[in-house]
């Protein structure tokens, strides 16, 4: 059986994610029901970034039309499907989460997916079963989900978020303090690299998923922009922020498609630490996490 070690849910201050503010992610939505092919069914139960993929499209399709229109044309620190975001940008941390709980500590346990073994650190295609954990502990994303409120999702490693008024274009600006876990800052084109690699090498369903975001675009080094085409609109601002971010580097020197224990360098607030193959794997939190004072 997987085995995870990881210390308490609530490590970061809460606004930013812990093992528990990402696990609720795994929890609303990763559902099969929103997949229309009895195959693509069966991946849900079986692969780890198939359960990833259809939490972000089943969160994104039970929105209002009025995610695209909220706030549009103007910059934000959050997307919200109902108008109103219930958290001011400059609030601490959500409502649910103890910012002062202790830390520290050691939690074991049996991933939740349906796998028992792994041979992969490598979430993001469909060659390989990846260990469990590792896309939501150890990767961060533009936006994360607020797990109180019907349909909103607040700035992570970006700053804010504008929708544009035609509503065919979303651009995030980055933190500046946003950094990988070898010290190294997240860029726009790190973000447009992830982009065009999972679109074009990841998992058939994250293809799938992407198949109406017609490009990203580095405005600037800390400027990113995802254009759309079609009329079904409304669930790509999410879609796009809800990406895992990867390395550009890492990307242009490393083969994506192989299934691998070579991990990938990412910017969330856990990494990897002593595991063996097919049996456990321990996930540590990182002292130097970018995010955890936000």
């Amino acid at each position: 059986m997987a085995r995870a070690q990881c210390a308490p849910a609530n490590d970061a201050s809460g606004r930013t994610m812990g093992p528990g503010h990402k696990a609720q992610d795994d929890s609303f939505g990763w559902v099969s029901r929103v997949l229309k092919i009895r195959n693509e069914r069966r991946l849900v139960l079986r692969s780890p970034i198939a359960r990833s993929c259809a939490a972000i499209f089943a969160a994104v399709l039970i929105s209002s039309p009025a995610l695209a229109n909220s706030g549009a044309g103007k910059a934000r620190h959050g997307l919200s499907a109902f108008g109103d975001l219930k958290y001011p940008p400059d609030f601490k941390h959500f409502e649910y989460v103890n910012p002062d709980a202790p830390k520290g500590g050691r939690l074991t346990t049996v991933g939740t997916g349906a796998l028992t073994t792994f041979d992969s650190f490598n979430p993001f295609i469909l060659k390989g079963d990846a260990a469990q954990g590792v896309g939501e502990l150890t990767f961060d994303s533009l936006v994360v989900r607020a797990s109180d409120e019907p349909d909103s999702y607040y700035g992570l490693v970006a700053e804010t978020v504008e929708i544009a008024a035609d509503q065919m274009s979303v651009t995030y600006r980055i933190r500046s303090e946003a950094r990988f876990a070898d010290g190294k800052p997240v860029t726009a084109d790190d973000c447009v690299a992830t982009f065009k690699t999972i679109k074009d090498k990841g998992h058939p369903i994250y293809r799938n998923m992407l198949r109406d975001i017609a490009a990203a675009e580095a405005i600037d080094a800390r400027t990113v922009r995802y254009t759309f085409f079609g009329t079904e609109v409304r669930s790509l601002p999410a879609l796009a922020g809800g990406l895992p971010i990867l390395q550009k580097a890492q990307l242009d020197s490393r083969t994506f498609e192989d299934s691998t224990l070579d991990p990938w360098t990412g910017s969330g607030p856990y990494k990897i630490g002593e595991y063996r193959q097919g049996t456990f794997i321990t996930f540590t939190r990182r002292a130097d996490y970018w995010g955890k004072d936000l």
